[in-house]
Order: C-alpha cells, then sequence, then structure tokens
C-alpha cells in the first residue's frame, strides 16, 4: 500500500503559478521577505476557513480592515481572487500549521 506521501508524488501536482505564470512563494519565503506578523496571523485564520468578521473579532478590528489585509497578501503574492489565497494556504498547510 502507497503512503500518502508516495500517492502525492505521483499525482505530479503542478507548481502553483501566479496571475503571469511564475511560480508563488512558498510559505516560509513569503513570511521571511514579505510578510509582517499581522499578515502572517490573518493568513492562519484566514486558512482555517474563518469569515472577515470572524477574524476581525479575534484580532479586534474592523471587518475593511481584513479586507485590506488579505488584498494586501494577494497583491504580495500576485493571487487573484480568495479562491487562489484558498489553495495556496492549503498547498502550504504544513508549514502554516507546523507544531
Amino acid at each position: 500500500m502507497q503512503s500518502v506521501e508516495q500517492i502525492w508524488d505521483d499525482l505530479k501536482v503542478p507548481e502553483f503559478l501566479d496571475t503571469n505564470g511564475k511560480e508563488v512563494l512558498s510559505y516560509k519565503e513569503a513570511c521571511d521577505q514579505l510578510f509582517t506578523e499581522r499578515q502572517i496571523l490573518i493568513v492562519k485564520l484566514f486558512g482555517i476557513g474563518l469569515t472577515y468578521k470572524e477574524m476581525a473579532k479575534i484580532l479586534g478590528c474592523t471587518v475593511n480592515t481584513v479586507k485590506s489585509h488579505v488584498q494586501t497578501i494577494r497583491n504580495k503574492l500576485n493571487l487573484r481572487g480568495n479562491n487562489s489565497l484558498e489553495k495556496w494556504c492549503w498547498l502550504n498547510h504544513d508549514a502554516i500549521y507546523k507544531k
């Protein structure tokens, strides 16, 4: 029986590309090069599927502030829309939520 890692490798999932066809930074690279502490927290909350309202309540800010942070994160990663950011979070899940 194949392990999950072997199955994943066999799928040969293509690299995740931005809107210009360039490879998108990994979570570690993004944290090291692009994100502020607040943006890292937003990514973690966004990645678990919280709504803007839920994130705003946790962070003690307005929904518009959360939306602004999410937009800035997407811009830094050259991603269009929340679906692309969701996919990026999913692909980087292990790094984002490591113990």
